[in-house]
């Protein structure tokens, strides 16, 4: 066989995981967008549903919520409904894009569904509610054998019905902030036709969650004539030859933080001869001196570009303000990802820049980070420990999970996109829910 026919087989089969995935979306699509509530209202029973909480403490676990219900809703071919409480409409998905375009209100579909006595005809209420709440919160390495696991985790691993026709009509996924969904192949009862295209949802090594973030939002902002920050991600353009992301947390040694930071920068920009980088932190008074530090790493001028949610002009606040005001009840609950309006944008736009990077490097243990990676499917993600010179217990002191909690350790730098579909920091390991499973703990109450 000649050599260039060897080449073209190789790359077709190293293309072939995620163009399976990319056309299991589209279908899902074609047929479960915009389900209007006089379709479901004419027959009920016609398809069943899976609505999310869309919000979450911090913009990379907000978005992972949806997600996860989203690959729920393909893995099951039940409809994704967006579940538009007061949160949802104070916030911040007008930050990302508008969701509504594509993706029907759950208030709109069960109103329709109760009109239409959907419980009688269709089955599958409990207590005459349509809908069943699937609470993954609190979720950690232990929780199964401390018996600490939200409902949901059990509902994931045991019911045999999950997902099927026999599960409620509309089954809602909350608090499932890291990237889960997979798990749910660990459950010995699943119905075959839902493992099967979980299967196809999440072969190995694939970016499945960037494919199926492209699929929540319809259209991206850069497409959108309409969205707020357009005109910003014009401005910048420009290919970005890394994006970097650097969480600063509160009582973490930052001088610290900014060097692993920095080495891991150098790592991944290795044979580029002068890098253009995004960088996007909380804390933007670290940024001269990241600056400094990732030259000295690399040992060559770099062209750094940052935003500056203190910069941003008064007229411009007051727009932005104008189309996404601030939340104060998720202030004051402690979210983390910026306090006024114009800071969140901010945040969005730092989401958007680093996506489109061709690298991404980010902080491990930060859903942000991870989720920007896989957004627009850069072509290498790294992650860099923040607090890598601190083992086991003594990270807690400094608010990080042990080091046992990662995939594969913690490493002060390590490939991330090469472990997907799991995040490198695992909540729950596939292995520790299988053996679980194993034991016959479903069979106890």
């Amino acid at each position: 066989m000649r050599l260039i026919n060897i080449i073209a087989l190789l790359a077709h089969a190293a293309a072939a995981p995620i163009d399976g995935v990319d056309a299991l979306l589209r279908t899902y699509v074609e047929e479960h967008a915009s389900v209007s509530a006089t379709a479901v209202r004419a027959d009920p029973c016609a398809r069943r549903f899976v609505s999310a909480d869309f919000w979450g403490k911090g913009l990379g676990n907000s978005v992972n919520v949806a997600l996860n219900a989203l690959a729920f809703a393909v893995a099951s071919n039940r409809t994704l409904l967006i579940s538009d409480d007061a949160r949802f409409r104070a916030g911040f998905w007008k930050y990302l894009g508008a969701v509504e375009g594509r993706w029907a209100l759950k208030s709109t579909v069960l109103e329709a569904f109760v009109l239409a006595d959907g419980c009688r005809k269709c089955g599958g209420c409990m207590n005459g509610a349509p809908e069943a709440m699937r609470d993954f919160f609190p979720m950690n390495r232990n929780c199964l054998q401390s018996k600490s696991c939200g409902p949901g985790v059990r509902w994931m691993l045991c019911n045999q019905r999950a997902l099927s026709t026999n599960d409620a009509p509309v089954v809602h996924v909350r608090s499932a902030v890291t990237w889960l969904a997979p798990l749910i192949i660990e459950n010995e009862g699943l119905e075959s036709f839902i493992r099967a295209r979980l299967q196809r949802l999440f072969p190995q090594k694939a970016n499945s969650w960037g494919a199926l973030y492209g699929t929540l939002l319809d259209p991206q902002p850069e497409v959108s004539l309409t969205h707020p920050l357009r005109s910003l991600l014009l401005e910048h353009a420009e290919a970005f030859d890394l994006g970097l992301h650097v969480r600063h947390r509160r009582a973490q040694p930052l001088d610290a933080v900014d060097a692993h930071a920095a080495k891991c920068a150098a790592r991944a920009l290795e044979g580029v001869p002068r890098p253009k980088i995004f960088v996007a932190t909380d804390r933007p008074s670290r940024l001269p001196g990241l600056f400094m530090q990732i030259e000295r790493e690399i040992g060559r001028p770099c062209d750094f570009r940052s935003l500056n949610a203190s910069r941003v002009p008064m007229a411009t606040r007051l727009r932005l303000h104008s189309v996404a005001r601030l939340d104060e009840k998720a202030m004051w609950a402690g979210r983390d990802w910026g306090e006024h309006a114009h800071e969140r944008w901010t945040a969005a736009a730092d989401f958007f820049l680093l996506s489109r990077s061709r690298r991404v490097v980010g902080t491990l243990s930060s859903s942000y980070s991870e989720m920007a990676a896989a957004a627009r499917g850069a072509s290498e993600a790294w992650l860099f420990d923040p607090v890598q010179q601190f083992k086991g217990r003594k990270r807690a002191r400094y608010n990080w999970p042990r080091s046992d909690e990662y995939l594969e350790g913690a490493a002060g730098c390590r490939r991330s996109d090469a472990a997907w579909p799991l995040p490198l920091y695992v909540r729950l390991r596939p292995e520790h829910a299988r053996a679980w499973v194993a034991r016959g703990n479903c069979d106890v109450e």
